[in-house]
């Protein structure tokens, strides 16, 4: 005997659904009924009967669906949708812009955001011309300066100490301190001011005040020409001014503490300036591997923005891969750990030795 073609609906339920939403569009829209093209399949006669009890399911899964089940339909990932969100950091060198808050990075822990704070410190070293305010460096040093500056002004920053002596520890980057071996008979502690807090220890301030997003050097403006001008200044050279245009004491000027002053002020300055340590760290590694030696800036002179970049980049791997990056974040995170704990004699951060 010979088949019989039978005709029936497409097997697919999300065909089904998308051919009724249709129709329920058309006729809120007032438009004529469309008939739904069938799809024509020709079955052996023994397939007959299954093809009928299929038929019969579909139209009774059109019939049961309704309006609401338009919002519960759900989105099943094909296998072009698997690759639709990049690689981060290869959209990144690509130039593809995304916002920083949709990608991992937004989520990422300090460990590794890490490493792109040692290349920012290569980049403004190697490639000046580099984006220093891209929203992945930005989003870097917002989160290690909060794990930083909460730390410093909570626990270490005084609320008592003196206008003078605090603005020359937020100011300045480096510091020299020195136990007296003896108390100093009528002078107090020139931190707190306090009577009763014999001095035993002397810090200086020293260094040019910088701005702590670019770290150059402040440059006072005249308040008359709004030009650059040389005041105020000590008179060994170094800036009196800070980056908010406030005066500060001379890096002359020799504070004495109390003990409890001093080993606050210590740690204090130590966290405040963390940035300017690193980056310091990073210029005398940039010396030590040659790459601050006048061949290697000649040759980078004559390199364009781009190729500069991947050099500094290329650095930043090889730096990485023999573990100084790894070493950094440690004594980073060994500092922070210790400040939380408790001042421990003062030691500076530990990537700066001396």
């Amino acid at each position: 005997r010979e088949s019989s073609p039978i005709t029936f609906p497409s097997s697919s339920k999300a065909s089904v659904r998308r051919q009724h939403l249709e129709e329920l569009r058309r006729k809120r829209q007032g438009k004529p009924h469309t008939p739904t093209a069938k799809k024509r399949v020709v079955l052996d006669s023994s397939d007959e009967e299954s093809a009928s009890q299929k038929f019969e399911q579909d139209a009774t899964d059109e019939d049961n669906f309704g309006e609401d089940d338009y919002y519960h339909m759900t989105y099943i990932e094909e296998e072009d949708d698997q690759n639709f969100i990049d690689n981060d950091e290869t959209n990144r060198n690509l130039g593809i812009e995304i916002p920083i808050e949709f990608t991992h990075w937004a989520t990422a822990s300090p460990k590794e955001l890490f490493k792109f704070a040692v290349e920012w410190c290569v980049q403004n070293k190697l490639n000046p011309a580099f984006g220093r305010n891209d929203p992945l460096y930005e989003l870097v040093w917002r989160k290690l300066n909060d794990e930083i500056k909460g730390l410093a002004g909570s626990k270490y920053t005084s609320s008592i100490w003196t206008e003078p002596f605090l603005r020359a520890l937020q100011a300045r980057p480096r510091k020299t301190f020195a136990r007296t071996g003896a108390e100093i008979l009528g002078s107090n502690c020139e931190a707190c001011n306090r009577s009763g807090h014999p001095s035993t220890w002397e810090m200086q301030f020293q260094g040019n005040p910088y701005d702590p997003q670019t770290l150059e050097d402040v440059v006072p403006e005249s308040d008359e020409t709004n030009s650059i001008s040389s005041a105020p200044s000590s008179i060994d050279g170094s800036i009196d001014v800070d980056i908010h245009g406030n005066s500060i004491q001379p890096s002359s000027k020799v504070f004495r503490l109390g003990k409890h002053c001093a080993m606050n002020a210590i740690m204090a300055h130590t966290l405040a300036h963390w940035k300017y340590e690193l980056n310091q760290w990073v210029l005398q590694h940039l010396d030590e591997t040659g790459e601050l030696s006048s061949d290697k800036i000649i040759k980078r002179d004559r390199m364009s923005t781009d190729k500069r970049r991947k050099y500094a980049d290329a650095v930043v791997d090889r730096m990485e891969q023999e573990g100084h990056i790894a070493a950094l974040y440690r004594n980073f995170r060994d500092q922070l750990d210790d400040a939380k704990s408790e001042c421990r004699h003062g030691a500076g951060l530990a990537w700066m030795d001396d």
